[in-house]
């Protein structure tokens, strides 16, 4: 049985490492994660709806990562980027407004009552900006392309089958001069490409998604692939809009266009709306090359 004086010694020795711990969580506590005072400190949110197919990473963590970016040049603003489904949006937005919103044209029609329109002049290809005009005023500023490309294997034998993911390529059938699509059955991206990578007469129209899987696979020996980029139609567009006029939210999206965060979109194998040259690979190119004047139907009219 313990003695008193080694009670008292254990007792001792728990306040002080109780104390200590205290001392640190305080410390930590008042320490500021930015710079600048708390009473300065403005956060903006930012909600992300992806309704299509990306590339080869996620478009979240790409806003994301620059969110954090534009943190570190402006420590007194914080950007919080938040994944909503298109699903969720109509009950999300009758609680509350984003300050920012991203989003593409199957949402188009839920956020135009709370987007304010903007008055600058941006440097984005002018097909993508017709596209986001409503009554001649420009209510999103497009900020991610993508596409759509043919995939043959270059052994494929005939009759071919034509394939795409009647989910996510809803206004595929503009780029099928009315062939038959999947038979008649309605597939998802993913079992679309599976059939065409398992098959050797299927044709699949994909996006830069499938590029990237695709490209992949190639390279691995698996097939060889003949690819067929389309160079008069998207509606692969991301945009973003704004719900205030408040100059630091406008500001966040002159940073998200600023050519150095474009230039970023290769580590997603996207494009940008601003006829950069990203990439030097001959389909990827061809891609970038078409996008840049292609038909874009407007988002708020067209559907």
């Amino acid at each position: 049985m313990l003695n008193l004086k080694k009670i008292f010694n254990i007792a001792l020795i728990v306040f002080f490492i109780m104390f200590a711990g205290l001392l640190c969580l305080n410390k930590f506590n008042n320490t500021p994660l930015i710079s600048g005072e708390n009473s300065d400190l403005k956060i903006y949110e930012l909600w992300h709806i992806e309704s299509f197919e990306g590339g080869g990473k996620n478009r979240q963590n790409y806003l994301n990562s620059l969110a954090i970016s534009y943190e570190k040049i402006n420590p007194s603003q914080i950007i919080m980027v938040k994944s909503i489904s298109a699903q969720q949006l109509p009950d999300a937005l009758s609680e509350k407004k984003p300050d920012l919103i991203s989003f593409s044209e199957q949402v188009a029609s839920v956020v135009l009552p709370i987007l304010k329109s903007f008055s600058n002049e941006y440097d984005v290809c002018n097909n993508f900006l017709e596209s986001a005009k409503y009554n001649g005023k420009l209510m999103a500023i497009p900020f991610i392309a993508s596409g759509y490309c043919y995939f043959t294997k270059t052994n494929s034998k005939e009759p071919l089958d034509l394939f795409t993911a009647n989910d996510c390529l809803h206004n595929a059938l503009e780029l099928t001069n009315n062939q038959s699509i999947n038979k008649g059955g309605t597939l998802s991206s993913y079992q679309c490409y599976s059939k065409f990578v398992n098959s050797n007469n299927i044709k699949l129209l994909g996006t830069a998604r499938d590029l990237f899987r695709i490209k992949n696979l190639e390279s691995l020996g698996r097939f060889d692939v003949e690819y067929s980029p389309v160079s008069s139609f998207t509606d692969l567009i991301q945009y973003i809009g704004v719900t205030n006029n408040n100059k630091e939210v406008l500001k966040f999206v002159d940073f998200m266009l600023e050519d150095e965060n474009q230039y970023k979109l290769q580590d997603l194998s996207l494009f940008s709306t601003k006829n950069l040259k990203l990439y030097s690979e001959t389909t990827y190119r061809e891609m970038e090359i078409g996008l840049a004047s292609c038909r874009v139907p407007n988002i708020f009219t067209s559907y």
